[in-house]
């Protein structure tokens, strides 16, 4: 029994880290779409975050799972728990990606500031989001 909650949990884990890296590329799309307001690339954004959303159900579907069947306590408990909170901040932080890929389409490119403008800070900005995202 322990071995099919090792493998249930191992599964969760891997699932949250598909949807980190979804939410690490919808970030990545949206600081370049505002660089570029490239309209393919602001469709791709909408697609990862529709992906993201996906994700987020069934890596729910996985937790709520895991607590009716194997009935976990302590340490995978408050892992399943953790997972669940997960989920819900990766899946706004894709809803702000594409909100972000979708504000392009109101903002002049002028009004932008120049270190938008040029991509350099916007790319740094990406960057540093990722690396929160994906941090250990």
């Amino acid at each position: 029994m322990r071995n099919r909650l090792d493998e249930q949990l191992e599964l969760l884990n891997t699932e949250l880290i598909r949807m980190g890296a979804l939410c690490e590329d919808g970030i990545a799309q949206a600081a370049k779409v505002l660089v570029t307001r490239d309209e393919a690339l602001r469709r791709a954004v909408d697609e990862t975050e529709q992906e993201i959303d996906r994700k987020e159900r069934e890596i729910e579907a996985i937790c709520l799972r895991l607590l009716l069947q194997q009935q976990p306590v302590a340490k995978d408990l408050r892992l399943i728990s953790a997972a669940m909170k997960m989920i819900a901040d990766m899946e706004r932080i894709g809803d702000q990606a594409s909100d972000i890929a979708e504000m392009v389409e109101h903002i002049r490119a002028e009004v932008l500031p120049g270190s938008l403008r040029n991509g350099a800070r916007c790319r740094e900005n990406g960057d540093e989001q990722r690396r929160f995202v994906c941090a250990p």
